[in-house]
């Protein structure tokens, strides 16, 4: 089953990125929410190895902006993907 992970009280940019996760990748409307605490990841595994799980705002992975410097958000990072590949 598709599972979206994000951190343990979300926040807005959170919550977004889930929103966009479930309205605009094919296939994910029906995704599992799974939380986890914040900066980790779904059974400590790497964030971007099961294409069948996307974590967003937290795991260092690439839809997670916490270790970047640029002055970004998570669900922009979702966004851009989404107009990156509309088909998803």
């Amino acid at each position: 089953m598709k599972t979206i992970v994000v951190h343990i009280g979300p926040d807005l940019d959170a919550i977004t990125s889930v929103w966009l996760v479930k309205k605009y990748f094919p296939g994910w409307e029906e995704a599992a929410l799974a939380f986890v605490p914040a900066g980790t990841t779904l059974n400590k595994l790497p964030p971007d190895d099961n294409p069948e799980v996307v974590h967003v705002d937290t795991g260092f992975g690439k839809f997670d902006h916490h270790q970047t410097d640029a002055d970004i958000c998570a669900a922009m990072l979702v966004y851009a993907e989404i107009k990156k590949n509309p088909r998803r």
